[in-house]
């Protein structure tokens, strides 16, 4: 994927910053700044090369005027960000933190279901990545950008329609207000692993720039600001990372560290079961995007199926499908275990055991008959079910999931007719 054109600006600006070139960084700022309605992330640079100058109020004034735009701009990560980086030179401005709250948490009046992400603005015309038309003189590129910097002109002082961020926008307001002042902001100075395939991450990480690659067996691809990483891990019943994630040089992230976490967990006794209904969704959403069942359907019609099923949280021990009993749904299993138990005279067998992402349910629907099998919970998890009643309904509006089904119960029917019977077992010692 092409970086946008902001990308590639901030790269130039970033690379003369860290090579303590603040003049290069200063004049590709200034040759740019009237390029963009929006220059906010100009500005942010411009506080960050003051603060390095040692003219630290100056930087906290910029930063918590961009905090603040971001916050209402819908770029709620990149305000958090600005926020971080501002209490780092002066940890007595937190007012922008009580703001932030105020627009993302669960009872805000601003968030909407219509709005998803808000792009990054980009420029109206081409870029100048060297700098060379600014021509102020060099004794003055650092006031000249401060000037700028902190005009009030272009910022946003009342917020519009906003998007959720995950996790964050399903806490109340004093929760969500604790979390800020928690969680960490890292920028990387080299490209680095910072989720590894097959382990399990401890921490929560949300990606405020867009340069985060994650590398899975389907390919590689660019995470977007606001993307939260390592949500499947937490929790007794998280699994290992499905995929590695690397930061690159000058990635941005916000980190909420295991010991965080733990500490939210006893200062607000429902955040542990915020963070298993936020998983169960992801994943819930997960396999309905990966399913084979709903291949060729659109986002759109795959978001209203996912509205008709029902989340459950499972014990061990649980039955879900009583053998000679007709099925009431179609199961979907998020995580933990299902064993499928047929009962033959005095003998119980166990002929498969399902896992994450595997359906049963499906014999029972659609032969219409008394289920062959039994479902019991073998490990504790959660399971999302469709009704009978929807799965009829859903059926005639997408043939393909009654295609998909009808194999699968054909599959298992002979299977199940191919697996011991009590015959069998009585010459078993």
């Amino acid at each position: 994927m092409e970086p946008s054109k902001l990308s590639q600006l901030m790269s130039a600006i970033n690379d003369a910053v860290d090579q303590d070139d603040h003049e290069v960084a200063l004049r590709i700022i200034l040759a740019n700044f009237s390029r963009f309605d929006d220059n906010v992330p100009l500005r942010e640079r411009v506080a960050l090369i003051l603060a390095q100058q040692g003219r630290k109020r100056e930087a906290v004034d910029i930063y918590q005027a961009v905090a603040r735009h971001f916050a209402n701009a819908g770029h709620p990560m990149r305000a958090i960000a600005a926020a971080r980086q501002m209490l780092a030179l002066n940890p007595d401005t937190p007012v922008v933190l009580d703001h932030i709250a105020t627009l993302y948490n669960i009872r805000s009046p601003f968030i909407s279901s219509e709005v998803t992400r808000v792009p990054l603005p980009e420029p109206r015309e081409s870029l100048d990545l060297q700098g060379r038309s600014c021509d102020v003189p060099d004794d003055e590129l650092l006031d000249r950008a401060s000037e700028l910097a902190s005009t009030r002109t272009g910022l946003l002082s009342q917020p519009g329609g906003l998007p959720s961020v995950p996790l964050l926008s399903l806490l109340p307001q004093e929760a969500l207000r604790r979390v800020l002042d928690l969680i960490e902001y890292n920028v990387y100075d080299r490209t680095q692993r910072i989720v590894e395939k097959d382990k399990r991450s401890v921490d929560l990480v949300w990606t405020v720039s867009d340069e985060l690659i994650v590398k899975a067996e389907t390919g590689i691809f660019y995470l977007q600001p606001n993307d939260l990483i390592g949500l499947a891990c937490q929790g007794s019943s998280g699994r290992p990372s499905e995929v590695d994630v690397f930061a690159q040089t000058g990635s941005e992230i916000l980190r909420l560290t295991e010991a965080a976490i733990q500490t939210l967990s006893v200062q607000f006794g429902d955040f542990q079961n915020r963070i298993a209904t936020l998983r169960r969704h992801a994943m819930t959403e997960h396999i309905l995007a990966r399913h084979p069942m709903f291949n060729g359907l659109s986002d759109e019609t795959r978001a209203g199926i996912m509205d008709s099923f029902t989340g459950l949280r499972l014990k061990k021990g649980d039955s879900l499908i009583i053998q000679g009993v007709p099925s009431p749904g179609l199961f979907i299993v998020l995580d933990g275990k299902v064993d499928v138990v047929r009962k033959d005279d005095e003998w119980e067998i166990t002929i498969a055991t399902l896992k994450s992402g595997e359906i049963f349910g499906e014999i029972g629907l659609v032969a219409d008959t008394p289920a062959v099998a039994g479902c019991v919970v073998s490990e504790s998890g959660h399971v999302i079910h469709l009704p009978r009643a929807d799965f009829e309904a859903l059926s005639l509006k997408h043939p393909s999931m009654a295609q998909y089904t009808s194999n699968i119960a054909a599959e298992r029917l002979h299977d199940n007719s191919h697996s011991l019977n009590a015959s069998d077992l009585s010459e078993v010692d």
